[in-house]
């Protein structure tokens, strides 16, 4: 799947919701969003990587499992999986 193909069902699919909630749309776009300032590419650069769609939908997940506006620990750790993806795609090394 391309960085730009991703929808709100795929997004729906991935975290096994049932219904398509209106909060999965502002949480795609800020997916979205995180992946491209993070790696520094533009949008139709990253179509060209498929494995920054997995990125896209494990931003989606953090996103919607975190919905709190309280912070219950001091410690934020870093998905793994996710760093060493974006990572991958980087062009704003700075």
């Amino acid at each position: 799947m391309r960085f730009s193909e991703i929808s709100v069902g795929d997004v729906a699919e991935y975290l096994r919701e049932d219904t398509q909630e209106p909060l999965l749309w502002p949480v795609l776009l800020a997916a979205r969003r995180y992946v491209l300032d993070y790696t520094g590419l533009t949008e139709e650069e990253a179509d060209a990587h498929e494995d920054l769609s997995i990125a896209v939908l494990a931003v989606c997940a953090d996103l919607y499992d975190r919905r709190t506006t309280a912070i219950t620990g001091t410690t934020v750790s870093e998905n793994p999986l996710l760093a060493q993806i974006l990572g991958a795609h980087s062009t704003n090394l700075l």
